[in-house]
């Protein structure tokens, strides 16, 4: 049977319902939801689920199989047999998979009924958390006739990794599960009374974890659920009343077998008396506050410092250098949808506003500000290129106007300063290493050229206050004398102050003036000093190397450096150069495309597909095409090759440009980056939060000119 027409339904979709749901539908099947959450509901609706309701009447008849994976056994009977029941009306012959944690007895009893219904029952309870239920890697334990392996057959594919046929009597897949419980609560409470122990002694229990964690006494228990202890953070994803539940079970199996369980009886004490302590709907490390006198930690907001860049090599971009100064940080891929439950000190959002039309610009800018409120950030940095472009008649102005306005606040600094790549200020002036801004290479971008090089000019321009100047004399001075021309500007009325910068030292005053403002702007030379102050000098937050996979170079700025990279790299690797008049015409151009990387991937040096051209060329075929069908034909080329590529098997994407990282990195659908070691200034690895694919976003001017071929030279 084909995946399209087999219909499955998910009863509950709880953490790991939904995972399971989800991967049904990434897998092709048509799926159903059912549960009583309406916001359960509408987020497996927004998944792909061909119908969702509170009860299945509806579509019951239309269903293959029926997939339970509610908290009990009394809830698997409700769901199945009681008033609104779905078991009546599914039609004789549908395979019901009940995943719920019970006992053996009740799967049995529940499998009588079904039969009695013409219904086929596989006993199938399932482990491995959340997050493996939404990658389709769950690990079922099963037990139940042939015919019913079977017909669930396309589920067991769709949501496994691994599915153990224990026998064809049902109740021995309960079993194994209920003795895989005892392993994980009794995991769980050894590692809180260790924890415990340890803070009673004085040891930090940050310092704690990470011994244990790289030693023999560790277990996936207590690497995820101690983890939670050391963050303070007990928002629950398997409740301290679920192993009251759960243990009980484990005692009852024994005592029906007459069998003694120390380990366990004392796990199921001490879960018990979390739950009667008032935190049975916590988290199940939380069976850890039941030790009194021990210091535990706080839980504090998500973030310290919250940043939204105005393009994807521009968050990259900051977040590398956040990263380098000492602030775990995550890269989110345009404003999140869902809170952000892990522990970081800053969060980067990158978004398209830089050539978004200006209304757009400000809506996407408000939005990540109001998450970035919302998930504990007390700071702000609104990030954009260090030559100051943007459309041509600027969104940074716009944007600033419309964030200071949001946060009630009438004043901050304009600072794209960046020495280590050469950007630097003076007398308000902005330098591309020794020549302006209008003189350097940006005077001919194709897109955004940069004739004017005075930052408040350019500012007053586009934004709706006075820009004013704090010059080099006075920042060399000291964060006392920046902070009184501060003052002095916005007495005269300037809402902008643009801030000399030579070198770093004058960043790091900077920094240091700026330490009470809510917005701060600039580009990512300020924010590293802000990262410097914020994480106390401390360097380098667990940067990672990348993995050596199949790799594929995908170039489409047409800056200078990129230009001499793009040449340089064609000495050494194969490389195809693409035909925007074959992009715009021929169906099969991606195809070809696609062939030609895949026959050289096996190459000493990645292959590279590019669109860069020298800026004479670049204007040629804008005239000849113009600009917009150029620019999407360019970008969706490179975008479904990406997308082609990664299927196949691709795990390392080197881009160059801004446009050309954005469109790749929105077609693989990452949510968020991790950020890894640097490649150059300002250009990290990435880690997709997904799965394990490796990126390296740069922007068009950064990087020597070997960049692609080092970047390479960095796997592990």
């Amino acid at each position: 049977m084909e995946n399209q027409n087999y219909s499955v339904a998910v009863i509950g979709l709880g953490s790991m319902g939904m995972g399971a749901a989800v991967s049904c539908i990434n897998a092709g099947l048509t799926t159903y939801g059912i549960d009583l959450n309406p916001v359960a509901l509408e987020k497996l609706k927004a998944a792909g689920a061909k119908a969702v309701a509170a009860n299945g009447y509806d579509f019951a008849h239309e269903l293959d199989a029926v997939v339970i994976l509610v908290v009990n056994a009394a809830q698997a009977n409700a769901v199945l047999f009681g008033e609104n029941g779905i078991a009546k009306k599914l039609k004789a012959g549908t395979a019901v998979m009940v995943s719920s944690t019970m006992a053996a007895q009740d799967a049995q009893i529940i499998s009588q009924k079904l039969t009695e219904l013409g219904l086929i029952m596989l006993d199938a309870p399932v482990s491995g958390g959340a997050a493996k239920a939404l990658k389709g890697e769950m690990t079922v334990m099963a037990s139940g006739s042939k015919q019913a392996f079977e017909l669930l057959q396309p589920v067991l594919d769709a949501t496994a990794a691994k599915v153990y046929n224990i026998g064809e009597e049902i109740g021995l897949g309960a079993t194994v599960k209920i003795v895989h419980q005892l392993l994980a609560g009794v995991h769980i409470a050894a590692g809180a009374e260790a924890m415990a122990l340890a803070s009673k002694a004085g040891i930090p229990l940050d310092v704690m974890y990470d011994v244990v964690t790289n030693a023999a006494g560790n277990s996936w228990m207590f690497e995820n659920r101690m983890k939670h202890v050391v963050e303070g953070d007990y928002t629950p994803l398997s409740m301290v009343d679920i192993f009251v539940k759960d243990l009980g079970l484990v005692n009852d199996t024994a005592k029906s077998l007459h069998f003694p369980l120390h380990l366990a009886s004392t796990a199921y004490s001490m879960f018990t008396e979390a739950s009667n302590a008032g935190y049975g709907k916590e988290d199940d490390s939380a069976v850890i506050k039941i030790f009194s006198g021990v210091n535990l930690p706080k839980k504090r907001s998500v973030a310290m410092l919250g940043v939204i860049a105005d393009d994807f090599t521009g968050a990259s971009d900051i977040a590398s250098f956040l990263v380098e100064n000492g602030l775990s940080t995550v890269q989110m891929n345009g404003v999140p949808t869902q809170s952000l439950n892990s522990k970081v000190d800053a969060i980067v959002i990158s978004l398209k506003s830089r050539s978004n039309p200006v209304n757009e610009a400000i809506e996407q800018s408000l939005r990540a500000y109001q998450w970035l409120k919302e998930n504990g950030c007390t700071q702000f940095y609104f990030k954009y290129c260090s030559t100051f472009d943007s459309t041509a008649k600027g969104n940074i102005g716009p944007v600033t106007d419309a964030l200071l306005d949001e946060l009630n606040e009438d004043f901050t600094v304009i600072t794209p300063a960046l020495p280590v790549n050469g950007r630097t200020i003076f007398n308000g002036y902005l330098f591309v290493g020794d020549v302006l801004l209008s003189e350097s290479g940006m005077k001919n971008h194709p897109i955004t050229p940069m004739v004017d090089a005075n930052l408040m000019r350019l500012m007053d321009a586009q934004a709706k206050g006075k820009t004013g100047l704090v010059a080099y004399a006075d920042v060399i001075k000291g964060a006392s004398r920046v902070q009184e021309c501060f003052a002095e500007l916005k007495a005269q009325g300037y809402r902008y102050a643009v801030v000399d910068a030579v070198d770093n030292s004058q960043l790091e005053v900077l920094a240091e003036a700026v330490a009470d403002f809510k917005l701060v702007t600039g580009g990512s030379g300020l924010g590293a000093y802000m990262a410097a102050r914020l994480s106390g000098g401390k360097k380098g937050a667990n940067a990672f190397t990348p993995t050596k996979g199949k790799t594929v170079v995908l170039s489409g700025s047409c800056s200078v450096m990129t230009n001499k990279q793009v040449e340089k790299y064609k000495e050494k690797a194969p490389h195809f150069q693409l035909d925007v008049e074959q992009a715009i015409h021929n169906e099969n151009y991606i195809e070809q495309l696609y062939q030609w990387v895949i026959a050289n991937l096996d190459s000493e040096f990645a292959p590279m597909v590019y669109a860069t051209v020298p800026p004479d060329a670049l204007k040629a075929i804008q005239h000849q095409f113009g600009v917009d069908q150029a620019s999407h034909a360019i970008e969706n080329t490179f975008a479904k090759l990406a997308a082609k590529l990664k299927q196949y098997g691709v795990t390392n994407f080197i881009t160059a440009g801004g446009e050309t990282s954005s469109i790749v990195v929105q077609e693989l659908g990452f949510t968020g980056f991790h950020i890894g070691k640097q490649i150059a200034p300002g250009v990290p690895w990435l880690k997709a939060v997904e799965e394990d694919i490796f990126l390296a976003l740069k922007s068009g001017n950064f990087g020597k000119e070997d960049f692609f071929e080092y970047a390479q030279g960095m796997f592990l």
